[in-house]
């Protein structure tokens, strides 16, 4: 049988294995072409789309990888396994790749590998909402908010630091100095699956909480205000989980 036309059924039949690779923007990630550096790989051709357009090759002893602008200067070949790595990874990066490696002594070697590039996590932003000086200490309150979606929000704090108050999702907390606990460190972590990443570090002090020339009366007005304001958002969340509740209440007893 003539040995092209063998190569054509080994291709046509064989089944083309898809491997899953993920990596970061702005990072770089290598693609596993799942061959092996003792095969001695004669061609190496890794391309994209379903006109199999190339962008990397090995052909007749060269290397090339500036076959397609928007890769060029970003790819790196290894002629020995044929594994392709890309460099300062873009979100149109994100596709399905195709390598076809061939040898002098092994069957053609065909595979899909399919890249999904990530962001990492951005840094959470710690803003306090207010201060309100009373006797004996004073009382403020921070929110932790993350750009990033579906992640989780936690507080890390020195020991001797006990929040009265952790409100939902943990995103408000609400504080008191006394007289004797005069300062404080903390700072607000975002995290999601095994990824995490922290706020800077947030440092206050007692005499910082509120201005010298500000009235008793003016202590009494922040401190009613402030309260009203971390409040919102916890009446707001309450109401939601009742109205969830009840609607869940109503549909069962529909059903």
């Amino acid at each position: 049988m003539d040995r092209r036309l063998q190569i054509l059924l080994v291709l046509f039949f064989k089944e083309v294995a898809c491997l899953e690779v993920s990596g970061y923007l702005g990072k770089s990630v290598t693609l596993p072409s799942g061959g092996n550096s003792s095969w001695n790989p004669t061609t190496i051709k890794w391309s994209i789309f379903t006109n199999n357009t190339w962008i990397g090759t090995y052909i007749g002893g060269k290397t090339v990888t500036n076959r397609l602008d928007e890769y060029t200067g970003r790819l790196s070949l290894n002629i020995s396994s044929g594994d392709l790595t890309i460099h300062n990874l873009k979100s149109s990066d994100a596709m399905e790749y195709t390598v076809d490696i061939k040898t002098s002594e092994k069957d053609p070697i065909v595979n899909k590998i399919k890249l999904t590039v990530k962001q990492h996590l951005q840094e959470p932003t710690v803003k306090k909402l207010y201060h309100a000086h009373v006797e004996g200490g004073c009382w403020m309150a921070f929110n932790c908010t993350s750009a990033d979606q579906h992640v989780t929000l936690t507080w890390r704090y020195n020991k001797s630091l006990n929040p009265s108050h952790m409100y939902p999702n943990d995103r408000i907390m609400l504080l008191f100095l006394n007289q004797e606990q005069t300062d404080a460190k903390f700072t607000c972590v975002s995290n999601e699956n095994k990824e995490s990443v922290s706020s800077q570090l947030t440092r206050i002090h007692l005499d910082d909480c509120i201005p010298a020339h500000q009235s008793r009366c003016e202590h009494g007005w922040s401190f009613f205000l402030g309260v009203i304001i971390t409040l919102i958002p916890v009446i707001i969340w309450i109401c939601s989980r009742i109205r969830e509740n009840t609607h869940t209440h109503t549909h069962t007893h529909t059903v």
